[in-house]
């Protein structure tokens, strides 16, 4: 046997390998999943039903949010402004007024949830650490 062969041979087993590859994600297809989102379900918790899921999802947002102002901005201010919402206003206070709010929270956790804030200048800048989205959510709990 000379490399000429080898060569078709090794050829001929690739072009095979990958048809195996093709027909395999078809099937994956066909029974509703596609194989290439498989895993960011799992680490998403999409997979998951009620409060758990709930949790991991959330879990996941922050840590987005951690590295990115942009995500930070477009998923997770949105549910930490309207649990904050919920909160203030069963202690009399508008989310939109600054002043109070801030007081109340203080200024760093009052940037956060501001609804006024204007979005970042650069998309690529850090987000909010998730330590300061701990401590909102610990002093929001402490208004009960």
């Amino acid at each position: 046997m000379n490399w000429f062969d080898i060569g078709i041979r090794l050829a001929i087993g690739f072009v095979g390998l990958i048809v195996l590859c093709v027909a395999a994600r078809s099937c994956w297809r066909q029974r509703g999943q596609d194989p290439a989102r498989l895993a960011d379900r799992r680490d998403s918790g999409e997979h998951l039903d009620g409060r758990e899921g709930a949790i991991r999802r959330t879990e996941r947002v922050v840590r987005f949010s951690e590295g990115s102002a942009l995500d930070y901005r477009s998923m997770l201010k949105p549910r930490l402004a309207a649990v904050a919402s919920r909160r203030l206003g069963d202690a009399g206070i508008d989310l939109v007024d600054g002043d109070a709010v801030e007081s109340l929270l203080g200024p760093e956790a009052a940037r956060i949830i501001d609804p006024l804030e204007p979005p970042p200048e650069r998309r690529d800048a850090r987000g909010v650490p998730a330590t300061t989205v701990r401590d909102l959510l610990r002093r929001l709990d402490q208004l009960r």
